[in-house]
């Protein structure tokens, strides 16, 4: 698999408006003209509200999400008086309050002439406040292949951005890893740096990472700390409410021989299935490349789908 990551933004035309019905705001259904800050107009319907912005219904651009920052005026609000604010939710009290978690299953397998079986699983969690970015995650796989083991992989990873002056921020992440496979027993590493949001609306994040740590590989020929950089990419894209795109690139050199790397690519498709179950049918890959294998192959390459339950 290419390390190359290549991903597209369309910029559709946004506006705002709050939860609830302001003074001089076009009601749902009524065709209005709204002015951008960009100095273009939109004409469109109302169709829905929330606190953070509405759907407008464009003859052009079909159902369009808008948001109330891009706003320069309400439709028909009086000269010379300021639209409400919207409220902004208050940031939870506690570190264990605000989380939102999804847990992910998959199996296949097969009996017969050729016994067969693939597990994978993973929960994972994230905590959004004003400050604060927090992600979380565990992942496990395992495989078998006539009686015989063929995967034994389990991953724990944790990640925290602190939001400065936008687009700036910084970030600090951890990760510990078991691979039954590889000429080691278990690698942690820990990173930390700068961000920066190339984008990030209510549909696409594009978010870039340049930092350093270092790494150490546990039970295999080598035990010491390798100092390592760290080159990160981070996308999601929200192609509609059922369908969501997400790629992740980051790239590690060493720094104390700049001959050896290792880089872990990822990506994959989410769709809703279920709005009442809040579940999802998530497909994708992973490739983790080691430039020194030692005796192994370079590429270590899963492909997954997976059942993802909300929550």
């Amino acid at each position: 698999m290419s390390g190359r990551v290549r991903s597209t933004f369309l910029l559709c035309a946004l506006v705002g408006a709050g939860a609830v019905a302001l003074p001089g705001v076009a009601l749902a259904g009524e065709l209005s003209t709204f002015t951008l800050k960009s100095g273009e107009r939109v004409n469109g319907r109302v169709v829905d509200m929330d606190s953070d912005g509405m759907t407008v219904m464009s003859p052009l651009l079909g159902a369009v999400r808008v948001a109330r920052a891009d706003l320069v005026e309400l439709p028909g609000q009086p000269a010379g008086e300021p639209a409400a604010a919207p409220s902004v939710p208050a940031d939870p009290t506690s570190f264990w309050k605000g989380w939102k978690w999804n847990a992910e299953f998959g199996l296949n397998g097969s009996d017969g002439n050729s016994e067969t079986l693939n597990f994978r699983a993973g929960l994972n969690g994230k905590r959004e406040t004003s400050k604060y970015d927090t992600t979380v995650g565990f992942s496990y796989g395992y495989g078998s292949e006539n009686g015989d083991k063929s995967k034994d992989r389990f991953e724990a990873n944790i990640r925290n951005d602190w939001k400065l002056t936008a687009p700036w921020r910084l970030f600090a992440q951890g990760k510990a890893e078991y691979d039954y496979f590889q000429n080691w027993d278990w690698r942690w590493s820990a990173y930390a740096g700068v961000g920066y949001e190339f984008v990030k609306n209510d549909r696409t994040t594009l978010i870039g990472r340049v930092g350093a740590g270092a790494s150490q590989e546990i039970g295999g020929s080598e035990n010491k700390i390798v100092p390592e950089g760290l080159l990160g990419l981070d996308y999601t894209h929200k192609i509609n409410e059922r369908n969501d795109i997400f790629a992740n690139i980051d790239f590690y050199p060493a720094l104390d021989d700049f001959g050896p790397y290792r880089f872990l690519a990822k990506a994959g498709w989410q769709i809703l299935v279920d709005e009442k179950s809040n579940m999802s049918l998530k497909l994708g890959a992973e490739d983790r490349y080691d430039s020194t294998p030692e005796g192994r192959k370079r590429n270590d390459v899963d492909y997954f789908v997976m059942l993802v339950f909300s929550f």
